[in-house]
Parts: structure tokens; sequence; C-alpha cells
């Protein structure tokens, strides 16, 4: 089972060689945003993924913080990066544990000194993830570590997960609930909840937002499981990312190649007919998904518009998929005048080399 995490921190000020511990409620170390992105990278009858964090802290009087970040126990231990500010940071395993619904992390730690008045956190790491007996899989990230901060201080704090389903296929639901700990909850009931099939999107982003002065009390547990759909073709549309064009001129000959990049084998493509209004050229193709088994590799498939002989002027070539505009591309044909009055420019020139060296 998956499990994805967050931070928490404990703080230490030290005055005169004395760690003091300071009553006051008032600002020290802030972290009032951060930013959680989980890729599911891979899909072969389990899931790996790659979940990236990025937590913004201020600070104004601690000059040295130890941080602690729960992993989850099945992560690939060799893949988990910290840096602070882009700069490489050595962590170690604590020796103590984090409770979440579905088992307990283990916890790296670090410790940063001095303490830069603003600086970013960032933790990488990969995970394969394993299916539980009824096919479904468990990402659970412990977002309400924010209730363990000693000594920090924020009007409100927002989460944002970003949620990636490129490497799911497209027969899984997702869902996405905030569930408080076991230490504070109610044995796993959810707060909110959000249920999405990975075919009508590849990215969903959840954002979760504390009550005033407090942290984030509430893990994210995100479930993702088979669903039960009629194999068939579907409209797909892919991200302009995906989509190359090659423009060839020959003799004011135009041809444009249009290149499609498919993350697995089970797409076809309608590339269709070029219409054109004035200078403008419009190509538009229809491309399908099927819903069934593929084959699980990239696929590239590519296609000639010729646009025929052009006179002079500038043109403009459009390409849309579904109806939809993807990518255009600009182009100018000179004029054959102008290359012919080169060639007569070269002419005369080599006409008067050769009187010249005949007058000599």
């Amino acid at each position: 089972m998956m499990r994805v995490l967050l931070l928490i921190c404990v703080l230490t000020l030290t005055l005169g060689g004395y760690v003091v511990a300071n009553p006051i409620p008032t600002p020290t170390l802030i972290m009032s945003r951060e930013y959680i992105s989980i890729e599911i990278i891979g899909f072969d009858n389990i899931l790996r993924v790659k979940v990236v964090g990025v937590y913004p802290f201020k600070k104004l009087d601690f000059h040295k913080v130890k941080m602690y970040f729960p992993v989850p126990y099945n992560v690939d231990w060799d893949t988990i990066r910290v840096y602070v500010d882009d700069k490489p940071v050595k962590w170690r395993i604590s020796d103590w544990k984090y409770e979440t619904v579905i088992g307990n992390y283990p916890v790296i730690e670090w410790t940063i000194s001095p303490v830069p008045k603003e600086f970013n956190v960032t933790v990488v790491y990969e995970q394969y993830v394993k299916p539980s007996k009824n096919g479904s899989f468990e990402i659970l990230y412990a977002m309400a570590t924010g209730r363990f901060l000693n000594k920090t201080y924020a009007k409100q704090c927002i989460a944002e997960i970003r949620i990636s389903f490129n490497g799911l296929p497209l027969n899984y639901g997702v869902r996405i609930a905030s569930i408080l700990p076991p230490d504070m909850g109610f044995n796993g009931g959810y707060t909110t909840e959000v249920e999405v099939k990975s075919g009508c999107c590849r990215e969903i982003i959840f954002r979760k937002a504390s009550k005033p002065f407090s942290p984030l009390e509430e893990d994210i547990l995100i479930t993702v499981y088979p669903v039960k759909i009629m194999e068939g073709w579907i409209p797909y549309t892919p991200s302009e990312d995906d989509i190359k064009m090659e423009l060839s001129v020959s003799d004011s000959e135009v041809n444009v190649t249009v290149f499609i990049t498919f993350r697995h084998a089970g797409f076809n493509v309608t590339w269709g007919t070029v219409s054109r209004k004035d200078n403008r050229f419009i190509a538009n193709a229809e491309v399908y998904e099927w819903t069934g088994p593929a084959a699980q590799v990239i696929t590239i498939k590519k296609h000639t518009y010729e646009l025929g002989k052009l006179k002079p002027g500038n043109y403009t070539f459009e390409f849309r998929v579904n109806g939809v505009k993807m990518s255009e591309l600009s182009f100018t044909i000179k004029s054959s005048s102008n290359i012919c009055a080169l060639l007569f420019s070269f002419s005369a020139i080599a006409i008067a080399a050769i009187l010249t060296k005949i007058a000599s």
C-alpha cells in the first residue's frame, strides 16, 4: 500500500549555549502554503509513483531547525532526496513512527543550521504500490503532520495536491478524500471526497485549507480502483506538447508533416483533409483511444498534408484535433523574381569578369 507524506518540524532557539523554548505564540516559523505533485509514472499490476513536495518557510527567531518527514514503509529508499533552496541535505532514519489509517510510517529527519529568513524545503521520492485483495491501490498523503509543529504560526495554511494519471489505464477510477488520523477521527471516515474516472482527465488538482490560525488536521487518502467499462473507441485529445509539425518547401510546393506522440499503442487517427480560407490552411484530425487492453509502448503517428504550389506571400497552417485548435505554423513563400534577379546579377558579374580578362 502506498503512503504519501508531509512535513513535521521540531524547532529550537539557541541563545548563549542554552536551548530556550519560546512560550509566546508570535510568528517564529511560518508555512502558509505547500505544493505536492503525485504522478503515476508506471503501471504493470503495481503502481510506480513519483512524489515531489515543495514547502516554503519563513522564520523570525530560530537559528537551528530539526525537521521530520514520514515516508511509506515500502518507499524506494534510494530515490529519497531532500533539498533546502536546491541544495541537497543529508537525512537519516528517525527512531519514531507516524500513525496513519493505513499503517505506520517510518520517519526521516534532518537539521538546518543556520536557518535562512526565507527558504524552501523540497522532498522527492518514488515508490512501488502493490494492490490490495480487491485490486485497488491506496496512496496516503500525511498532511495532518502540521499539528505537530512546535511554536509555529500562520493565519492559514493551504495545501495544493496535483495528481497526474498519465501512467494509469482508462479502466480505473480515483477517489480523493480528506480523512482524520486514527488518534483524532472515527476510524477512517472522510469529511470530503471527490471521485473521477481516469479516462475523463489526466490530471486533477485538490486543494485543502486549514481553519484560521490552525494547522491542517486531515490526511489525504487517494484510492485507485478498477472499474468495469465497455471496450470501444472514445474521443481523445492529446496535449499540445505531444504534437510536432515540420514544413518542407520545394519549388514553391509546400508540405506540412504532423507528428503525434501517444503513451500507448491503442490510438487511432483519421487525418482528414485540408481546407483553405485566404492564406490560412486548416486540417482537422479525429483521434480515438481504445478503452480495452493495448501495448504499453510509446507510439508516434505521422501524416503529411500537401498544400500544393503556393504564390508568394505569408501563410498559416492550423492543426486541429476533434475540432479543437492544437497548434499552428506560419511561413512565407518568397517571390521567384527575386531569385531570377539574383541569378542575373551573378551572370552579369561573370560576363564582366570574362570581358576584363580578354581586354587584358
